[in-house]
């Protein structure tokens, strides 16, 4: 069998993952990845990390990048859905869980001098009751806006106007919104990760995951300097040599490579 790992998510942070089923998926995992004929991961930081917690595996392993969809590209005119926002906003978009460090965000959100004129838009699920009681006693319930059910050309349009997608993950296996971002001209605001800096290289504005006062250092950063547009096109370039294609390509050798072990082990 072929095993395509995106990241050590579970392995990493036990203290959030503590349920029994929890334990019972990273046996699985686990046992997936020893027994896999070949091993692929989604990037190098993955796989150094699947190396870190199995130590060193015999078998073949292969880093095939994901990419992201042609949907999101600069847009000459993105201003349908966009313009239920009439001003700046900052844009946080996916799974707030635990691990993407969204309370870090909201934390150094309402610290920042540039809150009053400048609009967290949140893309996702609704609200937890957890995350509302702390806008509240953030004061910035009035400031942070949170919208789902988007669909990938109203995400386009957001990317497309938004100020700085914020990404303050604490670890990712990849990371797609990175792509989609510089594809869009949205400039990044990330937190300082191996995979961040694997796909994103110098084209982010860096903070320590846990340092709220570096967060908010490169939010100013990116409202000042991010919509420079040599820095523009030097991401929308580097997010243009990830395609999906060649992923396609790089994975179907992966299976083709993995039926050769198997007529070598059939044979007599």
């Amino acid at each position: 069998q072929v095993v395509l790992v995106h990241d050590m998510i579970q392995e990493r942070f036990t203290q959030f993952y503590n349920d029994p089923m929890d334990a019972v998926a990273r046996e699985q995992k686990r046992r997936s990845i020893q027994s896999a004929a070949v091993i692929v991961c989604n990037s190098e930081t993955t796989r150094r990390e699947v190396e870190n917690y199995y130590g060193k595996l015999e078998q073949p392993q292969h880093v095939i990048y994901p990419a992201h969809s042609q949907s999101f590209r600069r847009l000459s005119d993105p201003f349908s859905m966009a313009n239920l926002i009439d001003e700046q906003f900052l844009l946080f978009i996916g799974n707030r869980v635990h691990y993407k460090n969204f309370a870090l965000l909201l934390q150094a959100y309402a610290g920042w001098e540039k809150h009053q004129q400048v609009r967290l838009l949140v893309v996702g699920k609704p609200w937890q009751p957890e995350e509302r009681r702390q806008l509240e006693e953030l004061g910035i319930a009035e400031r942070v806006q949170q919208i789902e059910n988007v669909d990938d050309d109203v995400l386009c349009q957001f990317y497309n106007r938004a100020a700085a997608l914020v990404y303050p993950s604490l670890a990712e296996g990849f990371g797609i919104p990175l792509l989609e971002a510089m594809a869009c001209g949205c400039p990044l605001v990330a937190s300082r990760i191996p995979s961040t800096l694997e796909v994103v290289g110098d084209l982010a504005f860096y903070f320590e995951p846990s340092n709220v006062a570096e967060l908010r250092a490169a939010l100013d950063a990116a409202l000042s300097h991010g919509k420079d547009p040599a820095r523009l096109a030097a991401a929308e370039q580097r997010a243009a040599q990830f395609s999906w294609e060649r992923s396609a390509g790089e994975m179907l050798a992966v299976y083709r490579e993995a039926q050769a072990l198997q007529r070598r082990v059939m044979l007599p």
